[in-house]
């Protein structure tokens, strides 16, 4: 099993969640980045605009759904354990690189955990300060993995060792 930290840049039209670009770095530390060819359209929100797409890296990054939904597969591997803060959308524009819910590779959960909540249930301690550039999908997850990672250290929780602590 390999814990997977996972963020989405998306744009929720109120009757479609679009991915626009995914990031994740896996507790061995390995990164994806990829991005969809996705452009604004007038009547994108102008916080995606502002907050989003200004930070985007463009067609040397973009892949077409289906190599972009083989290639995160082969990143995540088999059984891997999906981790991302406040995911809920970011779970289902996941999922849906592969169809429905259950069109998702085998081998997948049929959910995330989520590193909020840890943190909340942990009384909210300080988190690591973000290097990274906010609303820039590898950054916010590796930024979500630092924040578990932390955690974890705090040793209030249960949960099998990191894989860094086996080696």
């Amino acid at each position: 099993m390999m814990r997977v930290f996972f963020d989405t840049e998306l744009e929720d039209t109120g009757r479609e969640i679009k991915l626009i670009s995914l990031g994740a770095v896996r507790e061995d530390g390995k990164q994806f980045y990829a991005e969809m060819a996705w452009k604004p359209s007038p009547s994108t929100d102008p916080w995606i605009v502002e907050n989003v797409a200004r930070h985007l890296r463009g067609p040397s990054v973009w892949l077409p759904r289906a190599d972009l939904a083989r290639e995160f597969n082969e990143f995540a591997g088999h059984d891997p354990e999906f981790w991302a803060y406040v995911g809920a959308y970011d779970w289902v524009a996941l999922c849906q690189l592969y169809g429905k819910l259950l069109d998702r590779p085998g081998g997948w959960p049929s959910y995330y955990r989520d590193v909020k909540m840890l943190w909340e249930m942990a009384a909210r301690p300080t988190p690591p300060r973000h290097f990274g550039t906010t609303h820039f999908a590898l950054d916010d997850a590796m930024w979500t993995k630092e924040l578990f990672d932390s955690l974890h250290r705090l040793n209030w929780f249960k949960m099998p060792p990191l894989m860094s602590e086996v080696a």
